[in-house]
């Protein structure tokens, strides 16, 4: 995966619409798509990590001069539930990754594990433009709560 293609979380991330820059599919009925991840970052045990990241190839949008920009509040509440996801995984990874029992299989249990969670939350989001501001409204505070937890283990 190219890194041209690839925004990584940080704090103050913005993803602009120039970012969505896949072709849009016509069979689609939303005027938007948008691609989060998570990656496991290992050369050995000892520096693995996880990184959340968007996926501007993967991104598209049909219209942005028509689109709802509550779908762009939503893309942001859900990139920053990825990056909980992934400091999350980190936490565990860094209580595990110097031991010398541990294989990389553990670690990518651990990712795995997390991932698998993640995406179960994920689901419970909408994608019913009719009912963004709702899910906004419930979400943006969640997963801020979620993220001050977590703030010591944000990795750069």
């Amino acid at each position: 995966m190219s890194s041209r293609y690839i925004i990584k979380w940080s704090p103050n991330v913005t993803i602009y619409y120039k970012d969505f820059e896949a072709t849009p599919n016509i069979d689609d009925g939303y005027n938007i798509h948008y691609y989060h991840g998570m990656y496991l970052k290992a050369n050995d045990l000892q520096d693995a990590h996880v990184v959340a990241f968007f996926n501007k190839k993967e991104s598209w949008i049909r219209d942005s001069i028509h689109a709802n920009p509550d779908q762009k509040e939503l893309q942001k509440i859900r990139f920053d539930l990825y990056e909980y996801y992934a400091r999350r995984a980190n936490l565990k990874i860094d209580k595990i990754k110097n031991d010398n029992n541990k294989e990389f299989k553990d670690i990518q249990l651990i990712f795995n594990t997390e991932y698998d969670e993640l995406l179960a939350v994920e689901k419970k989001m909408f994608n019913d433009d009719s009912k963004l501001k709702e899910e906004i409204k419930f979400w943006r505070p969640k997963v801020d709560s979620l993220l001050k937890t977590t703030e010591s283990i944000y990795h750069d």
